[in-house]
């Protein structure tokens, strides 16, 4: 099937799949912001940037999130008896990870584990906006499996690779999202831990499943009604989605 379906960048179609991914999140975060109250996005920006008062043990899991993932498949690939080739570990090719990571996740990460979280735990349960985000995230790296080059499309559609692959997404946002609301709505580690993910996975040896490839071509779950109903209205303060501790006021 992918091999029947193909775009390129080059194509009307393809391009504009191409900047429906790259500024679908951040225009999405944009029209949440305007709608949300100056309060808001001053805690916004300071959730974006701070560092200040995150307690140690939501470093760890920033760093679990990020590594977990690869030293897992590296496990099971050596139990299977698949040992991948290992990168060359330069450091300028550890420089070429890290850069575009850390732009990628900076511009797709406030609208995701950012305002359209804000956005569906002002309505729902965490947990439930969570699952309903991940799932969301994972069906918008769908298109990239009919762009001919990129990672996904070499999965195969309907291949058990490509199953597991974006089913692998809908667990790891709620992670991201988790990381979020235990730290106190730091939105930075996400990016972080979204980032470190894509470096590890990309530093894992190949053969093992990877997360990655050209800027992600899909709608953003913000750009529908959501923005035009009126300032948003988050509460006040929150509670945690796995233990219902009482949180932090995020919007002053």
């Amino acid at each position: 099937m992918a091999a029947a379906i193909r775009v390129s960048v080059t194509e009307p179609r393809g391009l504009l799949l191409y900047l429906m991914g790259v500024f679908g999140p951040p225009v999405g975060a944009a029209r949440v912001l305007h709608h949300g109250g100056r309060g808001y996005r001053r805690a916004f920006l300071h959730r974006f940037w701070g560092t200040r008062g995150i307690a140690v043990r939501w470093w760890l899991g920033l760093f679990a999130v990020a590594t977990g993932p690869a030293a897992l498949a590296a496990v099971g690939t050596s139990m299977t008896g698949r040992a991948g080739t290992a990168p060359a570990l330069s450091g300028g090719a550890v420089a070429a990870l890290v850069g575009p990571a850390l732009v990628a996740e900076l511009v797709e990460e406030p609208g995701w584990r950012g305002a359209a979280s804000d956005a569906w735990q002002a309505r729902t349960r965490p947990v439930y906006a969570a699952t309903g985000i991940g799932a969301l995230w994972s069906l918008w790296h769908l298109p990239l499996s009919f762009f001919e080059g990129s990672y996904y499309y070499e999965l195969g559609v309907g291949s058990e690779r490509f199953w597991l692959t974006h089913l692998m997404l809908i667990p790891l946002g709620i992670l991201l999202v988790w990381l979020v609301n235990g730290s106190g709505g730091r939105i930075l580690l996400a990016v972080l831990a979204h980032a470190g993910f894509n470096v590890a996975i990309g530093l894992a040896p190949s053969g093992m499943a990877r997360h990655g490839g050209p800027p992600r071509p899909h709608r953003s779950l913000l750009g529908g009604r959501q923005a035009d109903q009126g300032p948003i209205q988050l509460p006040r303060t929150r509670r945690a989605w796995c233990w219902g501790r009482p949180r932090r006021k995020w919007s002053h």
